[in-house]
């Protein structure tokens, strides 16, 4: 898969088909704009920000909004047979451009593009004060065909999109979640020093992941795989503050079952298959041990290799 900046490289040439869109998560929406794209011709290219466009919308520094990180969505991308990415950054600029400017400098990049995708929801300009059928008027003028998706719903009923399926993630439902990404919600972090209590005082030593602060994390104990070094592991990952120990940082902890290697220092990859439990409370660190087993028991039937 071709990758190039938009800022940086003057123009594009070779794109005929052009898609457009945050692509937070590349869902089974995105997906189907994809296919619909490759309808036109079977080489399409991504337009898409580097950045999301809500970390400059908001003025603030947002932290547990992204479904994907940028090298995640790339990987999407390559999985879903994009032949290239074109990678912009939303500022200030690009915010503030009408309408028109926008779409002449979509031109100005993409002259000999012949078709656009976009969803039904596609917004752009200053104050998002243009839509999907706004961008078809404009590109008419070049001649150029713009094709708008509607919604997408799984099983004919319910709408996809990257909002809801935040929502879903932070209300804990971790199953619907993937249904709607159409794949396990994953994440992804350097292993790193923690509290050194799971081994030593629980009997189920742990893997600290330090997780970007811009991904969407839930909370409470799940089943699922860890990656370590391509290999797949079933596991349970406690996300939260611990209450037993009322730990007042947030941490990523995992317990890689039927593992016992030193990993400190690599990048791991926890893959989450189903919510186990809430994190609770509990009056002992008995209690507490015999419920991890008792989770690892879970995780062992519910991810069965």
């Amino acid at each position: 898969m071709k990758y190039f900046s938009v800022l940086v490289d003057t123009v594009d040439t070779e794109s005929k088909v052009v898609v457009m869109g945050n692509f937070d998560g590349v869902h089974l929406g995105h997906r189907e704009l994809l296919r619909t794209a490759k309808k036109f011709h079977e080489n399409i290219t991504v337009l898409t920000f580097v950045n999301h466009t809500s970390e400059v919308l908001s003025g603030e520094k947002k932290q547990n909004y992204l479904l994907s990180l940028f090298d995640e969505r790339m990987n999407l991308f390559s999985e879903n047979d994009v032949c290239c990415v074109a990678g912009c950054y939303f500022d200030e600029a690009i915010m503030g451009m009408s309408p028109i400017q926008y779409v002449e400098w979509f031109m100005v990049h993409f002259p000999n593009v012949e078709a656009v995708v976009v969803g039904y929801n596609y917004r752009f300009a200053k104050h998002a004060s243009a839509d999907a059928k706004d961008l078809k008027n404009l590109l008419s003028a070049y001649g150029v065909k713009t094709e708008i998706v509607d919604e997408f719903k799984l099983n004919g009923i319910e709408t996809v999109s990257s909002t809801i399926i935040r929502n879903t993630i932070e209300a804990g439902n971790i199953t619907k979640a993937n249904e709607m990404l159409g794949r396990n919600y994953k994440l992804s972090g350097n292993v790193v020093s923690g509290y050194a209590r799971g081994g030593n005082l629980l009997g189920f030593p742990t893997a600290n992941i330090d997780v970007s602060p811009k991904k969407i994390v839930p909370n409470g104990v799940f089943a699922g795989y860890t990656y370590v070094n391509g290999k797949k592991h079933v596991s349970v990952a406690n996300i939260g503050n611990n209450p037993t120990f009322n730990n007042k940082k947030r941490s990523v902890e995992v317990f890689i079952i039927d593992f016992n290697e030193n990993i400190y220092g690599n990048t791991v990859e926890f893959e989450f298959v189903c919510k186990i439990r809430e994190e609770i409370k509990f009056e002992s660190f008995t209690q507490l041990s015999e419920q991890i087993r008792k989770d690892v028991d879970f995780a062992r039937k519910a991810c069965a290799l």
